[in-house]
């Protein structure tokens, strides 16, 4: 199958996580920021926090969300909610769920894809956009260009041009909605994300509304 035809329909899937993160932020039901002091620069220090206490600072990247990293150690939190997405430890170990990883769309469009099947992370896990209208992305970069194996004489370099990286899509709630695949356009796909947010936002709007003038 098409990697975009089957992204189009994970997002479709998505409705129901998308409409979990429009309430959530509607009705907060307990607030946990007092435990988080956000810098100018964005830095995030945790505050009685005991979760976090071992990574140290973190970075602010939209949205009442952070990240925290120490070594291969990552994680997600959303400071509204005080929940936490573990994406790896010390060890380079991915935390995530198998169904968090799409093997199947990796072994058939990555030519060294079998790398994920031990759930470790040999080179680089970054995030690749803000967080922002309930979406960001993070990329795990499975086989990096060929380039990246020359020695200090510019010998050893492999054939291949690109690195190999999948793609992951993480909503504020914190939780992964699309699992780690190839994506040609990661821009557009949470484009489409982020506009499906606003129209059940708007939506939901609407609807209250209607609601308190029926009740008048």
């Amino acid at each position: 199958m098409d990697i975009l035809i089957k992204l189009k329909k994970m997002i479709k899937k998505c409705a129901k996580s998308i409409n979990s993160i429009v309430i959530e932020d509607e009705e907060l039901c307990c607030d946990m920021r007092e435990h988080f002091l956000v810098s100018k620069e964005g830095n995030v220090e945790a505050i009685n926090f005991p979760l976090l206490k071992e990574y140290g600072k973190g970075y602010h990247i939209g949205e009442d969300i952070a990240e925290f990293r120490k070594g291969n150690a990552y994680v997600i939190v959303n400071m509204k909610t005080g929940k936490l997405l573990k994406i790896s430890d010390n060890k380079g170990n991915l935390l995530v769920e198998d169904k968090a990883i799409d093997f199947e769309s990796i072994h058939e469009h990555l030519e060294h894809g079998y790398k994920v099947d031990s759930k470790h992370v040999d080179f680089w896990l970054e995030r690749v956009s803000p967080m922002r209208d309930g979406f960001s992305a993070l990329a795990w970069t499975i086989y990096p260009e060929g380039r990246w194996f020359e020695d200090e004489d510019g010998f050893g370099a492999e054939p291949n041009e690109k690195a190999e990286v999948a793609y992951c899509i993480i909503s504020s709630c914190p939780e992964i909605v699309i699992p780690y695949q190839p994506m040609n356009n990661v821009d557009a796909v949470l484009k489409i994300l982020r506009e499906q947010k606003c129209k059940i936002k708007q939506k939901n709007m609407k609807s209250n509304k209607h609601q308190s003038l029926w009740k008048k």
